[in-house]
């Protein structure tokens, strides 16, 4: 939507959270953070993100909610939206079925569930 004449000037931040998978599977990084912050700010940090590695094919999904609920500091009253992108399900054998090769079949190493993250979404 176009802004009007008079309209206050729009005053929008992004922020990238970024997962991959716990040690062993991978030893990069569980989650990397750009808070919030300017368009081209977000851009540059995007543009040094690299995807590879991982030993089995799900990813620390739920440790990726955690931190973009948990490491965002959403400013009071603001308007939020998050578009999670991924190409792997959660751990777990609810997300990924019997055959997956899931190091971690019973769920998330850190005992993070989406029932316990689900109502911090509000």
């Amino acid at each position: 939507m176009p802004q009007r004449p008079g309209d206050p000037p729009r005053d929008i931040k992004f922020a990238f959270i970024g997962y991959r998978d716990h040690p062993p599977q991978d030893e990069s990084y569980v989650t990397t953070v750009q808070r919030l912050s300017d368009e081209d700010t977000i851009q540059e940090f995007i543009s040094r993100i690299n995807c590879d590695g991982g030993g089995d094919g799900p990813e620390a999904v739920l440790d990726g909610l955690k931190a973009a609920i948990d490491e965002t500091a959403w400013r009071e009253k603001s308007m939020r939206f998050i578009f999670h992108i991924g190409d792997a399900p959660s751990h777990g054998l609810e997300y990924t079925g019997k055959k997956s090769g899931d190091h971690w079949p019973g769920g998330c190493p850190c005992n993070i569930s989406i029932d316990s993250l689900a109502p911090k979404f509000e």
